[in-house]
């Protein structure tokens, strides 16, 4: 069989191995995601102190160390479950995190970036 998309716009993918085979059926309708890979050392984040621009790409607001404020910094996710998100690149341990209204503060961070008009 050959990977391809259903008329309803499943995709349709052929696993084989000794777990698989002892759990499903052939041609079984199963739902859920593929990890490929896992990260043991990776640090984990509230999903919500997450932001995404238009683009998809991923943000956390950082509280400044010397001054008052937040700042925007950029990171690569990895794993989504069960309201946690893995952080692969862009964090340290020690970083102090927004973890509730960080989409409040990327839009008044966009109306600074993009100067956009009310």
């Amino acid at each position: 069989m050959i990977p391809g998309r259903t008329d309803i716009g499943a995709d349709i993918v052929w696993i084989k191995g000794n777990d698989f085979n002892s759990v499903f059926k052939p041609g079984e309708a199963v739902s859920g995601n593929i990890v490929l890979s896992m990260h043991k050392k990776a640090l984990a984040v509230p999903e919500n102190a997450i932001v995404r621009d238009r683009d998809e790409n991923s943000f956390v607001f950082l509280k400044n160390s010397s001054a008052s404020g937040y700042h925007r910094q950029a990171v690569k996710t990895g794993i989504v479950s069960h309201g946690m998100a893995e952080i692969l690149q862009g964090l340290k341990k020690d970083d102090r995190i927004v973890v509730q209204g960080a989409y409040e503060l990327f839009y008044n961070d966009f109306n600074k970036i993009y100067k956009v008009v009310d």
